[in-house]
């Protein structure tokens, strides 16, 4: 099991301020990796680059984002 401490700081949600937070304990390994792959979408709004920052396959991230509904 990968906990939110172990992740990259690019990984965890920001809060007011730009400073990281950690996920809830409660927060399964599915959720981690939807909110890992909505945060670099959302940071650099391109899918190459994000599958490319996440070290997966562009069509993986594709079908990563259909699986969670991005």
């Amino acid at each position: 099991m990968i906990s939110p401490r172990e992740l990259p700081p690019h990984f965890l949600p920001e809060q007011e301020g730009g400073e990281r937070i950690l996920p809830d304990r409660g927060w399964t390994l599915r959720d981690m990796e939807r909110e890992m792959i909505r945060s670099m979408l959302q940071e650099t709004n391109n899918k190459s680059l994000t599958a490319k920052k996440l070290g997966i396959a562009r069509q993986t991230l594709i079908n990563k984002l259909k699986e969670y509904d991005l």
